[in-house]
């Protein structure tokens, strides 16, 4: 069966006019992104496929850094910004052509983390290897460091939220009432970090000190954020979780039948 050619109009009428995103993705990355989805879906790109390739690219720039010159970082911040567009370009790929999944959800969301964990690092040390401070090594492993931790929290409270949920029942209203506050400052910081983490890497494009600049601008770009993200979703966790649970180490209610049905004391086992 011959595909059907998209257009801008198609990609354009697949998203919700509901959400309002932040401001570089409304304004830079979302439209950008449209006009670029029917070349790559009219020329026989998946969504997948664009996934990957994103992963590579920021595998690329992370090793463009450690190179230490001029056009390699330079080269670098022209990657990000690349596939900062195509992370939009495989989205809009998966709903034209009706192939959303868990699968691409999740693989999307590791290709958005490989720019954010090795690049840092990677520019700290080409600092230090031209001669910075050690302590820019430090801090690219604690932008890197920042953003692990961050998401590792995340993704145990999603475990454990829907762990909990099936083993006695959806979070309590009362519970969702305290929630309210908690997740409309970690709104407000996800914003901030989306916008900041575009910006950052433009002082990539700075002559001679764009890596040092880029490393420094770790603190209040991808640092701070995701420590008060880290923070938020503590809190978040600590109230939603806040629910007494059977421990492996009780009896079951087999077991307990059984005792009863042989007249033994439960201490006896």
């Amino acid at each position: 069966m011959i595909k059907r050619k998209v257009t801008l109009e198609d990609v354009r009428n697949s998203i919700s006019a509901r959400i309002k995103p932040p401001f570089f993705v409304r304004f830079v990355g979302r439209p950008a992104g449209n006009l670029l989805t029917p070349l790559f879906y009219n020329t026989g790109w998946t969504a997948n496929g664009v996934t990957g390739l994103r992963a590579c690219l920021s595998v690329l720039a992370a090793g463009l850094l450690l190179l230490g010159n001029y056009p390699a970082t330079a080269a670098a911040g022209g990657l990000f910004y690349l596939t900062y567009i195509l992370d939009f370009v495989d989205g809009n790929i998966a709903r034209v052509a009706k192939s959303t999944s868990y699968w691409g959800k999740y693989s999307d969301g590791l290709a958005d983390m490989i720019f954010l964990v090795l690049c840092p690092p990677a520019a700290g040390i080409a600092v230090w290897h031209a001669g910075g401070s050690p302590y820019f090594i430090v801090l690219g492993f604690a932008g890197a460091a920042a953003c692990l931790t961050s998401q590792l929290a995340r993704n145990r409270l999603s475990f454990f939220r829907e762990w909990m949920t099936v083993q006695s029942g959806p979070v309590s209203d009362e519970a969702e009432a305290k929630l309210k506050g908690v997740r409309t400052v970690t709104g407000w910081v996800a914003a901030y970090y989306v916008n900041s983490s575009f910006l950052a890497p433009v002082l990539l494009f700075v002559p001679e000190y764009g890596a040092a600049l880029y490393v420094i601008a770790m603190i209040p770009a991808q640092i701070l954020p995701e420590a008060v993200w880290l923070c938020c979703t503590l809190t978040e966790g600590r109230i939603m979780l806040n629910r007494s649970r059977r421990s492996i180490h009780e009896p079951t209610d087999e077991e307990l039948q059984e005792r009863r049905d042989a007249d033994l004391p439960s201490n006896s086992i």
